[in-house]
């Protein structure tokens, strides 16, 4: 009987510490990485994606269908701490890499998309994030870049 119990304190003891020490705030600081995936549709797999956070701003993002914008980062409506990025994939996409980071003017994204060109169907994908930060973000401050 003593022995069952050790055991279970031992257990609650180790889930707790596990608990506690993977906890963190969505407000880490600091350059970070955050990895994601626009959801598969019928003709196409899932696309895997990799935010890369050099300024440590980032607090949360979702993948979104926003219906029409333009490409490049707008504010979205009625908040000053997020914005949509916006750009057109194509089904030869494989991984897309995302960089923000500190620019002269402000922030910058740069989006680097990794592709596959055998058997490719040339076909526009709408690929929207909405990007919520931990402090307010002027869209018109944030240049937007796309590399091959």
């Amino acid at each position: 009987m003593r022995d069952r119990s050790a055991r279970w304190w031992l257990l609650t003891f180790l889930l707790v510490t596990a608990g506690v020490a993977g906890c963190s705030s969505g407000s880490q600081p600091g350059p970070r990485a955050i990895d994601g995936g626009f959801p598969p549709t019928a003709q196409l797999p899932a696309l895997p994606f990799r935010i890369a956070d050099q300024t440590g701003l980032i607090r949360a993002l979702a993948v979104v269908d926003a219906g029409v914008l333009e490409e490049g980062a707008s504010q979205v409506l009625g908040r000053d701490d997020a914005l949509y990025l916006h750009w057109v994939g194509g089904a030869c996409d494989r991984r897309v890499l995302v960089m923000f980071q500190h620019t002269a003017n402000g922030h910058g994204f740069t989006v680097s998309t990794e592709r596959d060109f055998g058997g490719c169907r040339l076909v526009g994908i709408p690929r929207t994030l909405v990007i919520e930060f931990t402090r307010p973000i002027d869209a018109s401050t944030v240049s937007f870049s796309i590399t091959q």
